[in-house]
């Protein structure tokens, strides 16, 4: 699958913003990979995680993470695809 910042990048910072809505609390999100970027909700004063962009949408999803990243905090928190 080959990513791109301006369609696949769109869909994760729309993720994103539903994530915030669900999440409720302020952080600061690096996504890593083609679809990645940085985003901060809130004023950021919260937590701090770095992720692969489509790694992260799994996580949201439900999926489990495919390492061992403990499901905690911000991950844990799941969105209606």
């Amino acid at each position: 699958m080959e990513l791109t910042a301006g369609h696949d990048g769109r869909l994760v910072a729309d993720v994103i913003a539903e994530l915030a809505c669900h999440y409720g609390k302020p952080f600061t999100l690096t996504l890593t990979g083609a679809a990645g970027g940085e985003f901060v909700a809130g004023d950021g004063s919260g937590e701090q995680v770095t992720i692969d962009a489509i790694e992260l949408c799994r996580m949201l999803s439900g999926r489990p993470p495919a390492d061992a990243r403990p499901r905690t905090g911000l991950l844990a928190t799941e969105v209606p695809f």
